[in-house]
């Protein structure tokens, strides 16, 4: 950086400040009231305290004040911008190459499609949530970049303190929460919901493992800062940092686990490969550590490893009853209903962008929008668990490519620079890094869970954010490493002991890769076939749980399956068992098996006996509610009579009866019964050939079928 440079920077900041202290004072009330919004709901918060914070929301969601709102936040964003690039008048900001004219647009349009359509969107504060979170990101990059020798030093502080919340955030006290999985209440802390706190935890267990990294990367030797060298030492101050930041990622693994969050899962993973695949590939880490030079050069081999062994391991333990693992398969599990609802979601959202690609439906709107016209679930909410798809359906196409231009943009690092002598580099520093996996954890979860439009949330993710751009503005560090005949020897040992290409290695690899292949094939293909002594034996040792055993022999002893092919009783087996844990009633394990598994009901309109799927998810969402099976019938009965036609002479089979949506008086009472069966409800055909459910008690007739 150039002496002008410098000066135009110190004017810059000297200038933002000024400016940020007179924005500030106008909109310390709005962020604060937003900020203890988030803790109304603690039993722990002062009455008065909750009054004030419900004034200041009221008076937030008035559509003229909420304007004002957001035209000084993203007035303050702009002026960050300008200021930032006066800085360096070096840089053209008209090519799109530069990530703050993408951020530009972004704010642009968020705030223009808020104008237009501010009357519809004053109950919403989408908006300004948004953009206090990106104030947040560029307020705490003035700071850091205030002295530009201390860039990283500070940017270090300040994953200590987020840690340090993050690790506070687990071991405060919260009132009960209503979610839960499988009877375990699931961790939220003081948030909204599991989701949003695993996340943050996610975040935690990656911002502690970077440092830890860190630490591991930079080795002292004879006071020089130099990666990879043998015979280094750590001070006291590096175990201390090491110690305390790996009880900080323990802490914040157990609230991740805790929050039983799939989302957050998934993004830590991705985090954690992204900080270990960067440490890895750094052109200098593993210069002269046999450890990092072997993992680099088998990488590929690595990779495939850990993807066969994580095939092989989910046909293993698929069936396990440890909450943790039965959490992650059931992602894979086709009748569960959240990420099949959460695709339903993203189906209507992508109608909706569709149908209005530029301009969107408005902030505020289109939650109703899709509610009245695109929604096919009972819950409409689950639209909201998206975050890139709402910013499209809200503000419209344009909107959504500039908020991932401006992340593309903003995720590049920075290439490692080699001086005019053959030894000395320039080093990128591993916290930049380190925020940037953050952020990925947080990217990944806006895609399932949500958060970029909670408060909690959406400033840790402009923060983090914001901290790794700095990274293309800190100062290099140069370092002279070993000359090539000094460093040869290392890597000649490294090839000697581990070897550079491990042929054993890349055996392993194609073993478990082809045994992975062979047990999947067999695993999807048995249920294809015919059912015969053969196809059973395989199905019971391996496509059955162990609870289902008992129920499986059951049906399969019956005669009417031969021809048949085997996934037929696969599915009533697996979907029947499934849907017996759902109901809110108890069954005995006969009546159960005798008239709610068996799919049997009268010769002739049995057909392929494939019906209960189908009538399950239609059916079963209605009455997943309810408490007894006599309610429970009752709704199905009503559903029926809405999705039926009645005619003298109706198809013969129940499966034609409901893809036609036609019956006759005979064929309502068979799929009536067919349809209290697949949701759980005891039922049968009485010898009048009405149909009979069983209430908990006793039987009871159906009702006339006259309509």
């Amino acid at each position: 950086m150039t002496q002008a440079s410098k000066n135009c920077f110190t004017d810059f900041v000297k200038w933002h400040w000024i400016k940020g202290a007179i924005a500030g004072c106008l909109l310390m009330l709005v962020i604060g009231g937003a900020l203890l919004s988030q803790f109304v709901f603690l039993n722990s918060c002062p009455e008065w305290l909750r009054f004030v914070v419900r004034e200041i929301a009221a008076v937030c969601r008035d559509s003229s004040t909420q304007c004002i709102v957001n035209l000084c936040l993203a007035s303050n964003i702009m002026i960050s911008l300008v200021l930032e690039h006066r800085s360096f008048p070096q840089d053209n900001w008209w090519r799109f190459g530069n990530p703050n004219l993408w951020l530009a647009g972004l704010v642009t349009l968020v705030v223009s499609r808020n104008i237009l359509t501010h009357d519809g969107a004053s109950h919403s504060t989408k908006v300004a949530i948004f953009l206090t979170g990106i104030v947040f990101g560029k307020a705490i990059c003035v700071w850091i970049r205030w002295r530009a020798d201390k860039i990283e030093p500070r940017a270090i502080w300040l994953v200590y303190f987020l840690v340090g919340i993050l690790v506070g955030e687990v071991f405060w006290p919260a009132e009960t929460r209503e979610f839960q999985y499988h009877g375990i209440t699931r961790w939220s802390g003081v948030l909204e919901n599991p989701n949003l706190y695993g996340l943050l935890m996610g975040t935690g267990v990656i911002l502690a493992a970077g440092q830890i990294f860190g630490v591991l990367s930079w080795k002292i030797e004879d006071g020089k800062s130099v990666m990879g060298v043998r015979g280094w030492k750590l001070g006291i101050r590096q175990y201390v940092v090491m110690i305390l930041c790996f009880c900080a990622a323990i802490c914040c693994s157990f609230g991740l686990r805790k929050s039983y969050s799939r989302g957050a899962w998934l993004g830590t993973i991705c985090g954690l490969a992204f900080l270990v695949g960067s440490w890895v590939s750094h052109p200098i880490s593993a210069d002269g550590n046999r450890t990092l030079l072997w993992i680099r050069n088998n990488m590929r081999s690595l990779v495939v490893i850990v993807v066969a062994t994580g095939i092989l391991a989910f046909w293993q333990f698929r069936f396990t009853e440890w909450c943790p693992a039965q959490r992650i398969f059931s992602a894979f599990n086709v009748n569960d209903f959240s990420w099949r609802n959460r695709v339903a979601a993203w189906e209507g959202a992508i109608h909706m962008v569709v149908d209005r690609p530029f301009s969107g439906f408005g902030w505020g709107k289109a939650e109703t929008v899709y509610q009245k016209q695109y929604c096919s679930l009972e819950d409409s909410a689950v639209i909201q668990l998206n975050d890139y798809l709402m910013i499209g359906i809200s503000a419209g196409v344009p909107t959504l490519l500039c908020f991932v231009g401006f992340l593309t943009l903003s995720f590049r690092k920075k290439s490692t620079e080699i001086n005019s002598s053959p030894s000395t580099f320039k080093l990128p520093s591993s916290i930049f890094t380190t925020c940037r996996a953050g952020a990925i954890v947080l990217l990944i979860g806006f895609w399932f869970d949500g958060g970029l439009f909670k408060l909690s949330v959406a400033p840790v993710f402009w923060i983090l954010t914001e901290v790794s751009r700095l990274e293309l503005f800190a100062p290099s560090q140069s370092i002279k490493l070993r000359t090539g005949a000094e460093r040869q020897p290392s890597a000649t040992v490294a090839e000697s002991v581990f070897g550079i290409h491990n042929v054993w290695l890349r055996r392993l690899a194609l073993v478990l890769v082809v045994t992975a292949f062979l047990q999947t094939a067999v695993y999807l293909g048995t249920p294809f076939l015919v059912v015969n002594d053969e196809t059973l034996a395989v199905a019971r040792n391996c496509l059955i749980s162990p609870k289902e055993i008992d129920d499986f022999n059951f049906l399969s002893t019956n005669s009417i399956w031969c021809g048949k092919k085997l996934n037929n009783i696969l599915v009533n087996v697996d979907l029947a068992n499934y849907n017996r844990q759902l109901v809110n009633w108890k069954l005995d394990n006969q009546l159960y098996r005798e008239y709610v598994l068996t799919p049997m009901i009268q010769q002739g309109r049995d057909g392929k006996l494939n019906w209960r799927r189908e009538l399950w998810e239609n059916i079963y969402p209605h009455i997943r509610k309810e408490n007894n099976p006599s309610n429970a019938a009752q709704i199905v009965e009503q559903q029926l009579r809405s999705s039926l036609a009645m005619v003298e002479k109706g198809p013969l089979t129940i499966e034609e009866m409901w893809q036609r949506h036609t019956a006759d008086a005979k064929g309502f009472e068979a799929i009536f019964v067919a349809s209290l069966r697949s949701v759980g409800v005891p039922a049968r055909l009485g010898k009048d050939g009405r149909a009979e459910y069983f209430n908990g008690e006793e039987w009871r007739s159906s009702p006339s079928v006259d309509f």
